[in-house]
Protein backbone atom coordinates (compact mmCIF):
# COMPACT_ATOMS: atom_id res chain seq x y z
CA UNK A 1 0.00 0.00 0.00
CA UNK A 2 1.41 3.31 -1.23
CA UNK A 3 1.96 6.12 1.17
CA UNK A 4 -0.72 8.55 -0.09
CA UNK A 5 -3.14 5.37 0.04
CA UNK A 6 -2.43 5.12 4.05
CA UNK A 7 -2.72 8.64 4.67
CA UNK A 8 -5.95 8.90 2.96
CA UNK A 9 -7.48 5.58 4.48
CA UNK A 10 -5.89 7.42 7.89
CA UNK A 11 -7.85 10.66 7.42
CA UNK A 12 -11.30 8.59 6.19
CA UNK A 13 -10.97 6.48 9.11
CA UNK A 14 -11.31 9.17 11.22
CA UNK A 15 -14.30 10.67 9.76
CA UNK A 16 -16.15 7.18 8.95
CA UNK A 17 -16.51 4.61 12.07
CA UNK A 18 -16.14 1.73 9.22
CA UNK A 19 -12.67 3.18 7.91
CA UNK A 20 -11.78 2.34 3.96
CA UNK A 21 -11.47 -1.10 3.20
CA UNK A 22 -10.53 -2.54 0.15
CA UNK A 23 -14.38 -4.42 -0.57
CA UNK A 24 -17.40 -3.47 1.32
CA UNK A 25 -18.89 -6.88 2.13
CA UNK A 26 -21.45 -8.05 -0.25
CA UNK A 27 -20.66 -5.87 -3.12
CA UNK A 28 -18.35 -8.16 -5.66
CA UNK A 29 -15.38 -5.94 -7.79
CA UNK A 30 -16.60 -5.54 -11.53
CA UNK A 31 -15.11 -8.68 -13.83
CA UNK A 32 -13.23 -6.91 -16.93
CA UNK A 33 -10.99 -4.63 -18.22
CA UNK A 34 -9.84 -1.67 -16.00
CA UNK A 35 -11.07 1.51 -17.11
CA UNK A 36 -8.83 4.39 -17.00
CA UNK A 37 -10.05 8.29 -17.20
CA UNK A 38 -9.13 8.27 -21.22
CA UNK A 39 -11.85 5.49 -22.08
CA UNK A 40 -14.43 6.46 -19.64
CA UNK A 41 -16.04 8.57 -22.22
CA UNK A 42 -13.78 9.34 -25.65
CA UNK A 43 -14.71 12.69 -25.28
CA UNK A 44 -18.36 11.80 -26.93
CA UNK A 45 -21.06 13.46 -24.88
CA UNK A 46 -24.73 11.49 -24.82
CA UNK A 47 -26.54 13.86 -27.44
CA UNK A 48 -23.90 14.24 -29.91
CA UNK A 49 -25.79 13.99 -33.13
CA UNK A 50 -29.13 15.44 -31.81
CA UNK A 51 -30.44 18.31 -33.15
CA UNK A 52 -32.21 21.30 -31.25
CA UNK A 53 -34.11 23.94 -32.53
CA UNK A 54 -34.54 26.38 -30.19
CA UNK A 55 -37.11 29.41 -30.26
CA UNK A 56 -36.98 30.14 -26.94
CA UNK A 57 -35.96 33.57 -24.83
CA UNK A 58 -36.08 34.36 -21.01
CA UNK A 59 -35.67 32.18 -18.37
CA UNK A 60 -37.08 28.64 -18.60
CA UNK A 61 -36.77 28.23 -22.33
CA UNK A 62 -32.70 29.22 -23.28
CA UNK A 63 -32.06 27.25 -19.81
CA UNK A 64 -33.41 23.89 -21.16
CA UNK A 65 -31.87 24.05 -24.15
CA UNK A 66 -28.84 25.17 -22.64
CA UNK A 67 -28.81 21.35 -20.74
CA UNK A 68 -29.08 19.99 -24.07
CA UNK A 69 -26.42 22.16 -25.52
CA UNK A 70 -23.89 20.82 -22.50
CA UNK A 71 -24.79 17.39 -22.98
CA UNK A 72 -23.64 17.50 -26.73
CA UNK A 73 -26.51 18.23 -28.73
CA UNK A 74 -26.32 20.84 -31.36
CA UNK A 75 -28.70 23.81 -30.26
CA UNK A 76 -29.37 26.56 -33.40
CA UNK A 77 -30.73 29.49 -31.33
CA UNK A 78 -33.18 31.67 -33.68
CA UNK A 79 -32.98 35.46 -32.65
CA UNK A 80 -35.04 38.44 -33.70
CA UNK A 81 -33.69 40.53 -36.39
CA UNK A 82 -32.15 44.02 -35.08
CA UNK A 83 -32.04 43.31 -31.10
CA UNK A 84 -31.52 39.63 -30.97
CA UNK A 85 -32.57 37.52 -27.67
CA UNK A 86 -34.45 40.68 -25.13
CA UNK A 87 -31.82 38.90 -22.54
CA UNK A 88 -28.93 40.59 -24.26
CA UNK A 89 -29.52 43.52 -23.12
CA UNK A 90 -30.41 42.16 -19.52
CA UNK A 91 -27.58 43.46 -16.71
CA UNK A 92 -25.42 44.49 -15.01
CA UNK A 93 -23.13 42.22 -14.87
CA UNK A 94 -22.08 42.42 -18.46
CA UNK A 95 -19.15 40.83 -20.57
CA UNK A 96 -18.01 43.60 -23.09
CA UNK A 97 -21.43 44.61 -24.33
CA UNK A 98 -23.44 41.42 -23.63
CA UNK A 99 -24.92 40.58 -20.44
CA UNK A 100 -23.80 37.88 -18.57
CA UNK A 101 -26.82 35.62 -18.03
CA UNK A 102 -27.32 35.97 -21.82
CA UNK A 103 -24.12 34.60 -22.01
CA UNK A 104 -24.29 31.63 -19.18
CA UNK A 105 -27.76 30.13 -20.94
CA UNK A 106 -26.67 30.61 -24.53
CA UNK A 107 -23.43 28.76 -24.45
CA UNK A 108 -22.89 25.75 -26.70
CA UNK A 109 -25.49 27.19 -29.27
CA UNK A 110 -24.92 28.65 -32.54
CA UNK A 111 -27.32 31.84 -33.13
CA UNK A 112 -29.19 32.88 -36.18
CA UNK A 113 -31.71 35.94 -36.43
CA UNK A 114 -34.98 34.91 -38.26
CA UNK A 115 -38.07 37.57 -38.44
CA UNK A 116 -40.56 34.46 -38.25
CA UNK A 117 -43.28 36.57 -38.96
CA UNK A 118 -42.07 37.27 -42.21
CA UNK A 119 -43.31 34.48 -44.74
CA UNK A 120 -39.92 34.27 -46.00
CA UNK A 121 -38.89 34.04 -42.15
CA UNK A 122 -41.49 31.08 -41.21
CA UNK A 123 -40.52 29.39 -44.49
CA UNK A 124 -36.66 28.97 -42.84
CA UNK A 125 -37.77 28.11 -39.49
CA UNK A 126 -40.01 25.31 -41.44
CA UNK A 127 -37.18 24.10 -43.48
CA UNK A 128 -34.94 24.04 -40.21
CA UNK A 129 -37.43 21.67 -38.72
CA UNK A 130 -37.27 19.33 -41.36
CA UNK A 131 -33.45 18.80 -40.86
CA UNK A 132 -34.05 19.14 -36.61
CA UNK A 133 -35.04 16.40 -34.48
CA UNK A 134 -36.48 19.03 -31.49
CA UNK A 135 -37.94 21.63 -31.43
CA UNK A 136 -38.44 24.20 -28.53
CA UNK A 137 -40.23 26.75 -27.68
CA UNK A 138 -41.87 29.26 -24.86
CA UNK A 139 -44.06 31.74 -26.53
CA UNK A 140 -47.52 32.41 -25.65
CA UNK A 141 -50.05 29.69 -26.69
CA UNK A 142 -51.43 29.89 -30.14
CA UNK A 143 -48.79 32.45 -30.74
CA UNK A 144 -46.33 30.34 -33.03
CA UNK A 145 -49.43 28.79 -34.66
CA UNK A 146 -50.64 32.33 -36.03
CA UNK A 147 -47.83 32.38 -37.83
CA UNK A 148 -47.73 28.80 -39.19
CA UNK A 149 -45.20 27.39 -37.05
CA UNK A 150 -47.62 25.59 -34.64
CA UNK A 151 -47.09 21.98 -33.90
CA UNK A 152 -49.89 20.85 -36.56
CA UNK A 153 -47.84 22.61 -39.08
CA UNK A 154 -44.82 21.48 -38.29
CA UNK A 155 -45.33 17.92 -37.43
CA UNK A 156 -46.34 17.68 -41.47
CA UNK A 157 -43.20 19.14 -42.52
CA UNK A 158 -41.19 16.74 -39.98
CA UNK A 159 -43.07 14.13 -38.68
CA UNK A 160 -40.22 12.65 -36.57
CA UNK A 161 -39.91 16.54 -34.72
CA UNK A 162 -40.11 16.68 -30.93
CA UNK A 163 -42.05 19.42 -30.86
CA UNK A 164 -41.27 20.74 -27.23
CA UNK A 165 -43.56 23.38 -25.64
CA UNK A 166 -42.30 25.19 -22.28
CA UNK A 167 -45.37 27.16 -20.85
CA UNK A 168 -45.19 29.45 -17.77
CA UNK A 169 -49.08 30.01 -17.96
CA UNK A 170 -51.98 28.19 -17.40
CA UNK A 171 -53.13 27.36 -20.81
CA UNK A 172 -56.84 25.40 -19.26
CA UNK A 173 -58.29 28.86 -18.27
CA UNK A 174 -58.83 32.19 -18.61
CA UNK A 175 -57.27 33.18 -15.35
CA UNK A 176 -53.90 32.65 -15.36
CA UNK A 177 -50.62 32.91 -13.15
CA UNK A 178 -47.79 33.92 -15.46
CA UNK A 179 -44.83 32.08 -13.75
CA UNK A 180 -42.13 33.65 -15.62
CA UNK A 181 -43.50 36.93 -14.09
CA UNK A 182 -43.62 35.63 -11.11
CA UNK A 183 -39.81 34.40 -10.66
CA UNK A 184 -38.84 38.03 -11.98
CA UNK A 185 -41.12 39.39 -9.06
CA UNK A 186 -39.60 37.23 -6.41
Amino acid sequence: MSAAVRVFQGRLSALCLRGLTPQTPGNHPVKGPRLTHSQTGGGVAPLHGLRVLDLTRVLAGPFASMILGDLGAEVIKVERPGAGDDTRSWGPPFVGSESAYFLSVNRNKKSICVDMKNPRGASVIKELAAVCDVLMENFLPGKLSSLGLGFDQLIRVSPRLVYCSISGTNTNSIISLNMNSLALIL
